[in-house]
């Protein structure tokens, strides 16, 4: 730096207290109004210290700054990621085995699948409907449950009604591990076509 170019990084200063990081801006405009004072007074060689300590000031402002956003933005992606409605979906997987005594005895099965997102699904399976749906803790109050009708086949008569706690379905032995729950096995009778069907369903 010679007598007539001095650059004393004032107005670097000003913009990084104002718009990056205020007490390391500050100590930058102290450093930049020194390093002009010492070249008025003709102290150049002063002027060309109090510089480069304004720059080195300017450049740590600009760099905590970075680094206070770039943390910012880490955290909502961080909370917008996990706690989004698809991280937190529910999902259950409820198995349905229906057995017809009729004269044509046939076995039905199906899987049926629900989350807190799609959270109503009505299933036909051999002389049944399987109408389940998801009632979040915002729709139920009391915690996340599923609640479970079944139906005769032509949807007009209701045989059973069921709820269930998500988070404390029955434990049994055949629970698969402990990040999962399980409803246990089902029963429903059909009354006048003597047809049964199976349930049970999983929740993780």
């Amino acid at each position: 730096m010679n007598q007539e170019t001095s650059r004393t990084y004032f107005r670097e200063a000003v913009l990084v207290t104002i718009f990056a990081c205020f007490p390391v801006g500050a100590f930058a405009i102290k450093s930049a109004l020194e390093s002009r004072t010492k070249y008025k007074n003709g102290d150049y060689e002063g002027a060309i210290l109090a510089s480069k300590r304004a720059k080195i000031f300017c450049l740590l402002g600009v760099s905590i700054a970075g680094a206070i956003y770039i943390s910012c933005l880490t955290a909502i992606g961080y909370l917008k990621f996990f706690y989004s409605p698809t991280y937190l979906t529910t999902n259950v997987d409820c198995n349905l085995i229906s057995n017809s005594n009729s004269s044509t005895s046939s076995k039905n099965t199906k899987l049926v699948n629900l989350t807190s997102v799609e959270n109503h699904k009505i299933e036909k399976v051999g002389d049944f409907k399987f109408d389940i749906q998801y009632l979040s803790n915002k729709i139920n109050k009391k915690g996340d449950r599923i609640r479970i009708i079944v139906l005769s086949g032509n949807g007009k008569e209701k045989l059973a009604s069921f709820k269930y706690d998500v988070n404390k379905f029955q434990t049994t032995q055949n629970q698969p591990s402990k990040d999962e729950s399980f409803t246990g096995v089902a029963h429903v009778y059909h009354p006048n076509l003597k047809a049964e069907l199976q349930y049970w369903c999983l929740a993780r």
